[in-house]
């Protein structure tokens, strides 16, 4: 928790930093602030997702469920760098957008086993009812993905959306169909159909609808008033 404070102010401080130098056209507040926003997410990336990972080291992240450590270095970021992006603007903006979602999926990948597991996640064995709610949550985040993609009409988020129904897939392929047995089993395939069904419908509604063509007599019609 401590160093999710850190990373936080880091965050925010670069944030401010940009602002200013935005605001008054000073280019060493810009670059300053956007090397410390960097500084910030090479935190959460090296200390959070990959050295002190609370799902592989030993980290206390807190015993309530959801309102625990595991906002402060996951969670809060992701409207950090929502903002940042958007007052950024151009390719940098549109790279720190693809941040958002790998944020999330470790969000509620990790507050999903600390819900099982307690504070210290790493503890304990995996039983059937959370291998099951990994792919239940995963496929709801897809969704949500999804939609914020079409709401915003982002093709990143949409293209995220689709690379978590893919982990999804492969998961409930993989290692489902081995180590979850009875009902949980049927249910897990059974949620996975019908996500994927909804979610064909929706890339083929919203995503990549059919294009209407004119009739053989209206296209004649057509380039008859052309040729007139």
């Amino acid at each position: 928790m401590q160093r999710g404070v850190t990373t936080n102010l880091m965050l925010g401080a670069g944030l401010a930093s940009f602002l200013a130098g935005k605001s008054t056209r000073r280019l060493v507040f810009c670059t300053g602030g956007t090397i410390l926003f960097g500084i910030g997410l090479f935190r959460i990336a090296w200390f959070d997702l990959l050295w002190r990972d609370p799902l592989l080291a030993y980290q206390e992240v807190g015993g309530l469920p959801l309102f625990n450590g595991l906002l402060l270095p996951f969670g809060l970021p992701i409207l950090w760098v929502g903002a940042f992006a958007r007052t950024y603007g151009n390719s940098l903006g549109r790279a720190l957008t693809a941040v958002q979602p790998v944020l999330l999926f470790a969000l509620v990948t990790m507050e999903l086993r600390q819900a099982f597991h307690g504070s210290v996640m790493r503890n304990g064995s995996t039983s059937d009812g959370e291998i099951y709610a990994y792919s239940a949550v995963w496929l709801v985040t897809g969704f949500a993905l999804l939609g914020w993609g079409l709401y915003q009409a982002s093709r990143d988020m949409r293209l995220a959306a689709l690379a978590v129904m893919i982990v999804t897939i492969t998961k409930a392929c993989l290692y489902d169909a081995g180590e979850l047995t009875g009902l949980l089993r049927v249910a897990s395939f059974l949620a996975l159909g019908l996500g994927l069904l909804g979610l064909g419908w929706l890339y083929t509604r919203f995503v990549f609808p059919k294009v209407k063509t004119l009739p053989p007599a209206d296209q004649h019609d057509t380039q008859a008033d052309v040729d007139e």
